[in-house]
C-alpha cells in the first residue's frame, strides 16, 4: 500500500479491509501510519457503538482468550507460565486476568478458581 496524498485508502486483503491513516505534520521519528483490522470500517464520530454480542457479566461474557487464561489459571499455572503457553506477556495475562475478575464479580485468584471449579461441577451434574 502506497500513500496518495495523504488520503486514507481503503484495500480488500484477503476478505479485510485494512484502513490506512496517516498523520501528516506530525512526523516525529520515522513513518507514523497505523494499520487498524476490522471487518466493517471504522465508525464515524458521534454514531453510537453496535450493540454488545455478549452479556457485560458473567461466564458468558468471556472472550475467548479469557476463557483459555482462566483454564491455564485453574491448572495451577502462575502468570508468567500462562503467557509463555499464549506467547503473551505476562503483563498482558494480568489485564485478561482484571477483565475477568471485573466480569465474574471476583476479587482474587482463590475467588477464581472456586467459581471455575462451581461452573465445572454445575456442567457435569446437568451435561
Amino acid at each position: 500500500m502506497t500513500r496518495r496524498h495523504g488520503v486514507d485508502r481503503v484495500a480488500e486483503v484477503g476478505g479485510q479491509h485494512i484502513r490506512m491513516l496517516y498523520e501528516l505534520g506530525r512526523w516525529t521519528s520515522g513513518h507514523h501510519a497505523t494499520a487498524v483490522h476490522r471487518d466493517q470500517p471504522v465508525r464515524p464520530p458521534g454514531r453510537p457503538a453496535p450493540s454488545r454480542q455478549r452479556p457485560a457479566k458473567g461466564w458468558d461474557a468471556l472472550t475467548e482468550t479469557e476463557r483459555r487464561v482462566v483454564d491455564l489459571v485453574a491448572e495451577g499455572l502462575i502468570y508468567r507460565e500462562v503467557g509463555e503457553r499464549m506467547f503473551i506477556s505476562r503483563c498482558t495475562v494480568e489485564t485478561h486476568i482484571a477483565h475477568v475478575f471485573a466480569k465474574l464479580g471476583v476479587s482474587n485468584r482463590r475467588e477464581l478458581e472456586a467459581a471455575y471449579a462451581e461452573r465445572e461441577a454445575s456442567m457435569a451434574r446437568s451435561g
